[in-house]
């Protein structure tokens, strides 16, 4: 279980490091709905069994210092340089 949930996490941060980029480098800020879009999962707006996963594995990469400035009132955060390291693989 432990090793799906690490999986989970990569392919959040290899998503949002994908979403980043474009915008002006893989530390731009991103959108927690363009993160699921990325993932192929349904839009965290209106399903709240995906919002809540989403947040939780976030919450989870910012405690590990791969992702920072985690704001629930819009739902958005950015890679750290650790996190775009592991991004990038």
């Amino acid at each position: 279980m432990a090793s799906e949930s690490e999986d989970k996490r990569g392919q959040l941060l290899r998503a949002a490091y994908e979403v980043a980029t474009p915008k002006g480098g893989p530390s731009a800020s991103v959108h927690l709905h363009e993160i699921a879009k990325q993932m192929g999962l349904k839009d965290p707006g209106r399903d709240e069994d995906v919002r809540g996963e989403l947040t939780s594995m976030v919450l989870d990469l910012q405690e590990e210092g791969d992702v920072e400035g985690w704001s629930p009132t819009n739902a958005r955060f950015r890679l750290t340089s650790q996190g775009v390291s592991k991004a990038e693989g």
